[in-house]
């Protein structure tokens, strides 16, 4: 018996003719994922294949698809930079591009540049200062901490503010009989 678990055409006088054997191995190929979306801080954290690029080893192309790529990390919601990979369905996608003559190799270490990146970037946040006091005048400066609790702040993103000493000022001195204008301190 051969080493590959074959045996000979023996020929009469235990002789070995016409045998030829061959051995067919699969080569190796590298599936290298690169890129990267960002996306802003409350908008859905679906991946968008299109801003992936998949480079295979053996110069085939693939175009990834939705639900070829998957986000590492348990929980991706604040601000920060997460790693991207293939899914066993992007990666059994590209193995049917050709399983018989390769052997498809991906690496997933996260210390690895064979990752895409997502990143979550802060959402703008917009402010609107309200409120209005008035007295009657008297000679003397108004303080602006003295009316803090006249005014309040609106953020966009839905959370609040609660005014503290040196937040607000006025745009000039308020002594005299006039109208001021408040504003937030920087």
């Amino acid at each position: 018996m051969l080493d590959n678990g074959f045996f000979p055409v023996v020929k009469s006088g235990n002789q070995i003719s016409g045998l030829t054997v061959s051995y067919v191995y699969k080569t190796n190929a590298t599936i290298n994922l690169s890129g990267s979306q960002t996306i802003t801080y409350g908008s859905s954290n679906d991946i968008d294949p299109t801003k992936f690029t998949i480079n295979l080893s053996n110069k085939k192309s693939y175009t990834l698809q939705n639900g070829d790529l998957k986000l590492v990390e348990d929980t991706v919601k604040n601000v920060g930079t997460y790693h991207v990979v293939l899914t066993d369905a992007g990666l059994d996608h590209i193995k049917a591009l050709d399983s018989t003559n390769y052997e498809w190799i991906y690496d997933t270490n996260k210390n690895t540049t064979n990752l895409g990146t997502f990143i979550i970037d802060k959402a703008p946040a917009t402010y609107t200062l309200s409120g209005t006091d008035s007295k009657t005048y008297d000679g003397k400066t108004t303080k602006i901490d003295d009316v803090l609790s006249s005014y309040s702040v609106t953020l966009s993103n839905g959370e609040s503010y609660t005014l503290k000493a040196g937040d607000l000022q006025f745009n000039k001195d308020p002594k005299d009989k006039d109208k001021y204008v408040v504003s937030l301190t920087a």
